[in-house]
């Protein structure tokens, strides 16, 4: 086990220790953000959103004790918290509303089998991460740098890019593989902090 999972794994254990508020903020200012990312991409109901995440960080203090990293990682076993955490507010505005149609509409990702809600929350979680990363990478460049990286993230090729900004093609594939190359860092930077 390297040292970025002992450091990891010593965040939660300090976030167990009621005195730790530093490590119990560090844990929340990981996840949080988060938790409200994942229920938007997952077309959770505006009205839902920060209710949902109460719960789901509420349940995470109330059950992070609970957890065993003998029995798997960190990420698994909070995907199944978020997971079980929206099914049953889901299941209960549907029977306080008497609805099961409410139950399936609005559940959605959440009712997947655990397989592919697992490989759904670990694609989100790679790219919360990524959208983590840009917005450190874009703060080292100015914003031309950053309008032509984003340009080339959507499609545009060089020769336009090129012709919308007035900069040599060569520019502009140096200012693309700068800020690429800063992404992968700021990537690497991120995995290594929070990789429980």
């Amino acid at each position: 086990m390297n040292s970025n999972n002992e450091t990891s794994y010593s965040l939660l254990e300090r976030a167990l220790d009621h005195n730790d508020t530093g490590a119990w903020n560090q844990l929340i200012d990981t996840y949080d953000n988060f938790v409200y990312y994942l229920l938007r991409k997952s077309s959770v109901l505006p009205d839902d959103l920060d209710d949902l995440r109460q719960q789901v960080m509420s349940n995470l203090a109330r059950k992070l004790e609970n957890y065993d990293r003998e029995k798997g990682g960190f990420r698994t076993w909070f995907s199944f918290l978020v997971r079980s955490t929206v099914q049953m507010h889901f299941r209960k505005l549907a029977s306080e509303s008497k609805k099961i149609s409410l139950l399936e509409e609005h559940e959605g990702i959440f009712s997947a089998q655990e397989d592919q809600f697992d490989q759904y929350f670990v694609r989100q979680w790679e790219n919360y991460l990524g959208k983590i990363a840009l917005q450190r990478a874009e703060e080292q460049y100015n914003s031309q740098a950053v309008q032509v990286f984003r340009w080339s993230l959507a499609g545009v090729s060089t020769e336009e890019i090129a012709s919308r900004t007035q900069l040599s093609v060569d520019t502009v594939y140096k200012y693309k593989q700068r800020v690429k190359r800063t992404l992968m860092v700021e990537i690497s930077k991120l995995k290594e902090e929070v990789n429980i």
